[in-house]
């Protein structure tokens, strides 16, 4: 592989730089490679990672809400609900994801996470056996908004470094 295609990639968002130009700004985000200086800040998380995100939260709803289906429906469905809310929430959160302006990132990224954390959460409780579908929400939501008020506090969240 050529030794100078790794060098042309912006060093802010990571996007590919034609070699045949050198321009002043990054075509995607702005970053000017004159002064290092950036217009708009930088999300976490890429839109790969918000469908990932999704997908592990879908999964993990689809397998809380599998374990509550009565004995005899349980073994279809403990493939199915998973795979299927897996698919369709990691196509939501990526749509999602594409298409969000990047002063509200942070938001929904700290909302992805949040998600995924109180998903797990139920899929755990729920593999004991004896919690209804309500009580398995609540304490998904419960966990989803204690993780929402722990990455609120982060300040690695607070904004991202310009080097």
């Amino acid at each position: 592989m050529n030794p100078r295609r790794r060098d042309r990639i912006c060093p802010h968002c990571g996007f590919p730089l034609p070699l045949d130009r050198h321009s002043r700004q990054c075509p995607e985000c702005g970053y000017d490679f004159v002064t290092g200086t950036a217009p708009q800040p930088r999300p976490h998380l890429t839109v790969f990672g918000h469908g990932v995100c999704g997908m592990v939260a879908g999964t993990f709803v689809g397998a809380a809400w599998a374990l509550t289906m009565p004995p005899n429906w349980r073994e279809p469905l403990m493939v199915l609900l998973p795979l299927a809310l897996g698919g369709a929430a990691a196509l939501v959160a990526w749509f999602i994801g594409r298409h969000i302006a990047i002063e509200h990132c942070r938001g929904y990224e700290i909302l992805l996470l949040s998600a995924a954390v109180g998903a797990m959460v139920a899929a755990g409780a729920a593999l004991f056996d004896v919690l209804a579908g309500g009580v398995l929400f609540g304490i998904g939501l419960g966990a989803a908004l204690i993780t929402r008020s722990v990455l609120l506090r982060l300040p690695q969240l607070d904004g991202v470094p310009d080097n």
